[in-house]
């Protein structure tokens, strides 16, 4: 029994894929920077009424 390599090979590209994402988004949460306006409505618990958009 030896190890197969196209089946180590695919197990590990979707693991670092899968912990690469996990890491972006625990980042992300960390940071605390409000960025979307769902953001604003569930962090302050306030209505938006408005929005600018950026170009």
């Amino acid at each position: 029994m030896s190890p197969k390599p196209l089946k180590v090979l695919g197990l590990g590209t979707f693991a670092s894929f899968v912990l690469a994402v996990l890491a972006a988004v625990l980042a992300d949460l960390r940071a605390g920077r409000i960025v979307e306006r769902w953001q604003i409505e569930r962090t302050l618990n306030l209505a938006v009424i408005a929005q600018l958009r950026r170009r």
